[in-house]
């Protein structure tokens, strides 16, 4: 159920981000069914084992929730950017797929740094391209480029995308610093 405390009962690391989980640990906010496992925000679990759960790693920014959510918003307003009658305003379509080009840029250049503070601040910046992204699904309704019904598709990705984010944002606020 959403909005419940999942437990991590093994102790596991992210590799190459510096910051890891211990025994335990809880995490607001992220989703538990009965036999499917908990998920840390971003972090994918599979299966229970005789130990608990045990965790998929995260070995790469691909594998970040936020991140595949993101993506998938970027290739949808690619989609929409390429057809008439939003593909003729140029300046539009410019600033619309640059929004949502900067979400997933983010999250990756985040996943590179070291320490959480930093991948966080990313997080933060990917946000608010998310956020940007929907102001500009709003203006592209406004101007009649596609229907609600498109407009409402696309801002419940980015507000998917947003709420991972902001989820993982607070795991990472929750870790030590790094070394």
């Amino acid at each position: 159920m959403l909005g419940s405390w999942c437990l991590v009962r093994e102790r596991f690391k992210v590799q190459g981000s510096g910051f890891k989980v211990g025994a335990r640990f809880s995490v607001p906010g992220t989703r538990c069914e009965s036999g499917s496992g908990c998920g840390v925000p971003g972090v994918r679990f599979a299966g229970t084992g005789d130990a608990g759960v045990r965790v998929v790693g995260v070995r790469r920014h691909e594998d970040l929730a936020c991140y595949q959510l993101s993506r998938e918003l970027k290739l949808k307003v690619y989609a929409i950017t390429a057809t008439p009658p939003a593909s003729r305003d140029l300046e539009f379509c410019d600033q619309l797929r640059r929004a949502a080009r900067s979400a997933t840029s983010n999250i990756a250049e985040g996943f590179a740094r070291f320490r959480p503070a930093d991948f966080a601040r990313f997080l933060v910046i990917a946000k608010s391209s998310l956020v940007e992204v929907q102001e500009h699904l709003t203006d592209g309704l406004d101007l009649r480029y596609y229907d609600a019904a498109t407009r409402s598709e696309l801002d419940h990705l980015a507000s998917r995308a947003i709420g991972a984010a902001t989820r993982l944002i607070l795991y990472l606020r929750s870790c030590p610093p790094g070394r």
